[in-house]
């Protein structure tokens, strides 16, 4: 009979479930009301079976068919773990969404990783989520990532429940039996206490329990305040207090003796005392459940609230058989009925008037008692079972309906920007008031009974809801005042759509935003405004998560999770329907990244997949960043552990087909100066013709050690043996230098250059010439100087249970750290210490190690300080042996690439007196020149120039431009030409002389010969060409064109009108020269020569037009470019070509010749520098006209976007702006915002009111100087 029961029983669970795919997966639609509604989350320490859980609450709810394994043993793999590296490794890596209806309840669960290098999955599941479930492991207890998940918890107010799982594991015990109640509450959790109790000590802990203070408050005042049956057993207490030996003595009793004695009269059992000892640290538990029978003898459980046995039968454990409870377990069962009665009456005042009664509660009440408790956070129902076993699933599903709350449960709040012009009335705050709301933080997703944070009143609570509010908003300008809202979860369209995208998940069909409803309805088409960025976008497809599947549903309302495609979003953003509210919820807490890692590709080819992994990886998870070390030539990505990142390069291989190399980062040493070191070099190189002076002598100094990240330049000189318009030269030179140290090679920082004296050369001084003296003479300090080695040093902050201290200090003092406070809170030891990053590399692996993963710390930049002299030796070491072994090879292809050379220079002479012979003969027979402008030899490169087109003349393209030799593949003749310069010679003797080989390599150096025939007159005046830039093997070059004569000059501004030669020598030394007296600037060298590197440029725009050609309409490119110092000079250029690149090269030129200096003034009195504009100033383009409006000091700039970029590179800091106008382009708001700006030079200031002599221009007051080096008719433009 038994049997055909179980078998009708199991037909019809398989019903119900078929019942339930047919309903809600064909799309059914209906309003489910809020209270039919659950968000959950399953949170635990990695191993705990959190999986396991959720792909049992799947199968009894009839979501899925069947069950599998976590791991993947059966080749399938739990429902949730869906991607294969969550299958190999047997761990959850990524947070997955779905859902199940259990008793007419959706319950919508998110099923996070349990590693704490994932933690950040469960920050953004907790932030969207009602409740949650913490599951243990009735093994191990309270591990590591159950205090960092409880702390979550915490950290957004969010109720839950806890289930012990594993019962069936050997050791498992969910409490403890070899001892009285009252002893194994009070002895200290071991290693294998009960689940429970670690629960309990768990709440202990001053590190889980974020700001709550220390049990301090008096129990007199606490027992007077209450009503009077507790007052009466209140009186009972002092009594017992005279039975124990404490007199009446006028002196306060303490506190422990009122508890002890209190607690024994009134409390049935011993949890009471632990509970008022931490009431304030708001952690009450108590078991729902008793395990029947231990380890693998667990059957079954009792029911503490109803009183029955449940056990669990049929195949996989879907039918729940209802007994009678095991006769030796029915007194227990009662003393832990009273023992939960009690636990939830010292925190419900309901149940606790009826306990103190001495009624006996019904189960309905109790239920209901638990509830209003769970969700104050003030009590946690502890559920037991095994899921591997199918033991304890559905109960547990019963208590997430029963005690969990739904979305309207919940007080959401969000932070609403409101206008400061709107009247304050009975909004005025005290400054007791306003000390109050300091101490409150309000976000959304804030319970009204927060148990672990100071009582909130409702007067405090009026307040904090109408007042400003201090918080960080993405998208709120600061200019406005901030308020607290309420948002109404009720299931309807009545109000408008408010969301949060807590997730983004790339996938084959775009970019998946998750979302989590607060207010409003969400349907397919329905427009929806991003408050961050405040960009519109069109819901296209609405989908319901269930893992990797999707299942499309046409609208979402308060309260439910979706997701959709096609967001251009980050995690954390608002999203709104109303656009003209200024509305945004609290973001996601991310915390900061610990460790850090070198990475690449093991193939170039890669490249491009491999930078797309990153981009999609740092766009999905918040904790992953990337970053490129200029110094050290590498990629740096950090993240929350190693396993993080071994996991996302594995990732890259599988989903990208990149394998990558992950490596330990290289530290970012540096090289300084202990002691001054004087220079005086003198640079010459005229060997006739223009040639190369400079001098400079000074000396070099180290800074002090809180600049020691500087490199500064001082100009000491008296007089003029060093023009100061080689002083940028010089220093530039200078920073050049110390580039590469002469140590390790590593950048020179901290040090100051200083120029005392030198000497120039009125015709052989130029700016590279000093760039190059400069450079030597940091050479010669090099040689002379005392270097050493300076490393950044770390300030690291470890914490960890007061049992580990002393490995944590050993494993610290072997990585060199110095300690600088050590702290003893409660259970917990805290460190404070200075270590070198370079030892500081795998230390988060060993602390966990030792700790048993209880240890955490935290790592921030301090300062750099000097390398242990042993340490900087073995560096110092192994660069010159990495130098050595680079200089070796460099030496072997040289040699070898000699004597090809050497064969191919004979080649050469060969071919060009057969072409000379050729050439000839072509004159004698009259032939046309130009028909042998270009001869090709095709075979693999060869010659592609010939002569030119003259003889005996200028060349077109030279004799040395090769690509890859005379028929030899292998080596690439316009690889190296015949030397980086001088070609044939550069002299009238000719010769293979010139600077040698480029780069001392022949094999290895690209550009060819540079200078062709150069400028010998055994060949005439012709030029030889540049040389090929030669393919390596390929062998295949271009043809050059006409290199220098000889030697390489240096590019270097020749001006060509009169206003460029007197800025170029000194004679002008400013804009506002040239400005005032009108002048026009017809060269941008100008700009560059007086503004120098302190340009900044910014493409405003870049939009195609169509142009109407001869050809017919064409499309164009016309580029907005803006270019400023930050600090009174600003410019405007507008370019349209046929491609970008030279629009914006036109752009910038034209920028350029329309700097103009900016007159800035004071608004009110003249504190600082000048901040805003003189005066009222207008400006106008179309019919878009702009009014700029001086604003006091902190203003800032009230303006939009193009204006206000204008403005910035104008250096103005403060201004109003005013615009209207029809044609309200970019490029009409830039032109009229930029006509604004020129008018201010045209308003005096009060400085230039008084009189003033008119002083000459430019030109007459040095016409002597331009009549002494004129011009000629060719160059001249003025």
């Amino acid at each position: 009979m038994n049997c055909i029961v179980k078998t009708i029983q199991y037909a019809l669970f398989k019903q119900r479930a078929q019942k339930f795919q047919l309903r809600y997966f064909c799309g059914e639609a209906e309003i489910i009301p809020s209270n039919k509604i659950r968000n959950i989350g399953i949170s635990a320490h990695i191993d705990s079976g959190k999986t396991t859980v959720t792909e049992r609450i799947l199968y009894y709810a009839g979501r899925i068919k069947e069950m599998h394994e976590v791991k993947g043993k059966d080749q399938v793999g739990a429902t949730m773990d869906f991607m294969e590296l969550e299958r190999q490794r047997g761990i959850t890596i990524q947070s997955a969404a779905t859902y199940v209806h259990w008793k007419n309840v959706m319950v919508n669960i998110i099923d996070t990783p349990g590693h704490v290098d994932f933690t950040v999955e469960v920050e953004r599941a907790l932030r969207v989520l009602d409740g949650a479930i913490l599951i243990l492991c009735g093994v191990a207890g309270v591990q590591s990532q159950t205090f960092t998940v409880y702390r979550q918890i915490n950290r957004y107010n969010v109720p839950f429940i806890a289930f012990v799982n594993k019962l069936d594991r050997q050791n498992a015990n969910a409490h403890r039996l070899n001892g009285e109640a009252e002893i194994r509450a009070r002895r200290p959790c071991g290693a294998k206490e009960s689940a429970v109790t670690d629960v309990n000590s768990c709440s202990r802990r001053r590190r889980l329990v974020c700001g709550a203070a220390s049990f301090t408050f008096p129990i007199i005042d606490n027992c007077a305040s209450s009503n009077g049956a507790f007052s009466l057993a209140f009186a009972l207490g002092l009594r017992e207090i005279k039975k124990i030996g404490v007199g009446e003595t006028g002196s306060p009793y303490p506190d422990q003796t009122f508890v002890f004695s209190f607690a024994s009269r009134i409390t049935y059992t011993h949890r009471t005392c632990d509970f008022l000892l931490q009431q304030r640290l708001g952690l009450n538990t108590a078991f729902l459940h008793l395990p029947i029978g231990t380890e693998n003898n667990f059957s079954g459980l009792v029911d503490i609230i109803n009183q029955h046995a449940l056990f669990f039968d049929g195949p996989q454990g879907e039918i729940i058989r209802k007994d009678e409870i095991p006769k030796e377990m029915r007194a227990e069962s009662q003393d832990r009925l009273f023992e939960l009665i009690e636990h939830v009456s010292n925190v419900d005042d309901i149940l606790g008037d009826l306990f103190l009664l001495e009624k006996k509660p019904t189960a309905d009440q109790l239920r209901a008692a638990i509830r209003r408790a769970v969700l104050g956070r003030k009590f946690i129902p502890v559920c037991l079972g095994s899921a591997l076993k199918n033991k304890g699933v559905q109960p547990l599903l019963d208590a997430i309906i029963d005690y969990l709350p739904n979305p309207s449960e919940v007080e959401n709040l969000a932070n609403v920007e409101i206008d400061m012009n709107v009247s304050s009335a009975g909004c005025s705050r005290t400054s007791n008031e306003s000390r109050c709301l300091s101490q409150i933080r309000l976000h959304c997703g804030l319970k009204k009974h927060c148990a672990h944070s100071m009582a909130v009143t409702p007067e405090m609570e009026n307040l904090a809801i109408t007042g400003s509010v201090t918080t960080s908003l993405h998208s709120i300008s600061r200019l406005g005042h901030v308020v607290q809202e309420r948002l109404d979860p009720s299931r309807t369209d009545q109000k408008p759509f408010v969301g949060l995208a807590f997730k983004l998940e790339a996938g084959k069909f775009g970019q998946l935003t998750y979302f989590r409803i607060y207010q409003g309805r969400l349907g397919r088409g329905s427009a929806i405004v991003n408050s961050r960025t405040w960009k519109r976008t069109r819901v296209q497809r609405l989908v319901r998560m269930h893992a990797n599947r999707m299942e499309d549903i046409e609208e979402a309302y308060a309260g439910d999770i979706c997701a959709t495609f096609g967001l251009e979003c980050a995690s954390g953003d608002t999203f709104l329907s109303d656009a003209s509210r200024k509305l945004a919820l609290e973001n996601i807490y991310v915390p900061k990244p610990v460790v850090s890692m070198a990475i690449k590709p093991k193939s170039k080819k890669d490249a491009d997949n491999f930078l797309k992994a990153l981009n999609r990886f740092c766009k999905e998870d918040p904790t992953f960043h990337r970053e490129y070390n200029v110094e050290a030539k590498e990629v740096i990505v950090s993240g929350m552990g190693e396993l993080q990142l071994e996991v996302y390069a594995q990732r890259m291989k599988a989903e990208y087909n990149c394998e990558v190399e992950l490596g330990k980062p290289k530290v970012a040493f540096r090289e300084t100066l202990t002691e001054k070191c004087a220079f005086d070099y003198w640079h010459r190189k005229q060997t006739g013709g223009h040639g190369q002076y400079g001098r400079v002598i000074g000396v070099c100094e180290p800074l002090p050690p809180n600049q020691n990240l500087d490199l500064i330049f001082t100009d000491e000189c008296i007089g003029t043996n060093v023009p100061k318009q080689f002083m940028p030269a010089i220093d530039k030179g200078f920073r050049e230098a110390c580039q590469k140290g002469p140590l390790i090679g590593a950048p020179v920082t901290g040090i100051r250059f200083r120029l005392k004296d030198g000497a120039h050369h009125i015709v052989d001084s130029t700016e590279i010439a000093f760039i190059l003296t400069a450079k030597y003479a940091m050479n010669d300090v090099f040689s002379d100087g005392r270097w050493h080695i300076i490393e950044p040093v770390m300030k690291v902050e470890a914490t960890c249970p007061t049992e580990f201290q002393g490995s944590v200090m050993a494993a610290l003092n072997k990585r060199q750290a110095v300690i600088i406070s050590t702290d003893l809170i409660e259970n917990f030891f805290s460190v404070v210490c200075e270590a070198p990053l370079n030892c500081m590399f795998g230390f988060v692996t060993e602390l966990r190690s030792l700790t048993e993963g209880k240890g955490e710390y935290s790592m921030e930049y301090s300062r750099y300080a000097p390398l242990k002299p042993e340490i900087a030796e073995q560096l110092i070491s192994e660069s010159s042996r990495a130098q050595s072994e680079v200089s070796n090879r460099t030496s072997k292809r040289l040699k070898v690439s000699t004597i090809s050379a050497a064969n191919q220079y004979a080649v050469v002479f060969i071919f060009t007196y057969l072409q000379f012979a050729i050439f000839i003969l072509c004159i004698l027979r009259k032939t046309p020149t130009k028909s042998l402008s270009y001869i090709h030899m095709t075979d693999r490169g060869g010659f592609h120039g010939g002569f030119g087109t003259s003889a005996f003349g200028e060349a077109t393209a030279g004799f040395g431009d090769a690509g890859a030799g005379f028929g030899d593949p292998g080596v690439g003749f316009g690889e190296a030409g015949f030397g980086s310069a001088g070609g044939f010679g550069d002299s009238a003797g000719g010769g293979f002389g010139g600077s040698g080989f480029r780069g001392g390599n022949f094999a290895y150096s690209r550009g060819g010969s540079s200078g062709g025939f150069g400028r010998a007159p055994f060949y005439g005046s012709g030029r030889g060409g540049r040389g090929g830039r030669g393919r390596g093997s390929r062998g295949r070059g271009r043809g050059g064109r006409g290199g220098a004569r000889g030697k390489e000059g240096a590019k270097e501004w020749i001006p060509v009108t009169k206003l460029g030669r007197l800025v170029k020598d000194g004679k002008i030394k400013s804009l506002e020269e040239i400005y005032l007296h009108s002048l026009p600037i017809k060269e941008f060298e100008i700009i560059d020569f007086l503004l120098g590197e302190q340009l900044k440029d910014d493409v405003l725009k870049i939009m195609p037009v169509q142009k109407q050609t001869r050809a017919g309409q064409r499309t164009r490119f016309k580029a907005f470019v803006a270019i400023g110092d930050y600090n009174g000079h600003v410019g405007l250029g507008v370019k349209c070509s046929k491609e970008v690149a030279t629009a914006i090269r036109g752009a910038i030129i034209a920028a350029k010749l329309s700097v103009i200096p900016v007159r800035r003034g004071y608004w009110g009195n003249k504190i600082g520098k000048p901040h805003t504009v003189p005066c009222k100033v207008t400006g106008k383009c179309g019919s878009v006209l702009v009014r700029l409006i001086p604003a006091p000091k902190g203003t800032g700039i009230v303006s939009a976007p193009v204006p206000k970029k204008l403005l910035q590179m104008a250096g103005i800091d403060d201004c109003y702006t005013c615009a209207k106008g029809s044609t309200g382009t970019l490029g009409n708001f830039a032109k009229a915002t930029y006509a604004a700006i020129a008018a201010t030079y045209s308003y005096l200031t009060p400085d230039l009111w008084k009189g003033a002599a008119l002083s000459r221009s430019p030109y007459q007051a040095f016409a002597e100087f331009l009549k002494s080096n004129p011009l000629s008719v060719a160059q001249e433009k003025d």
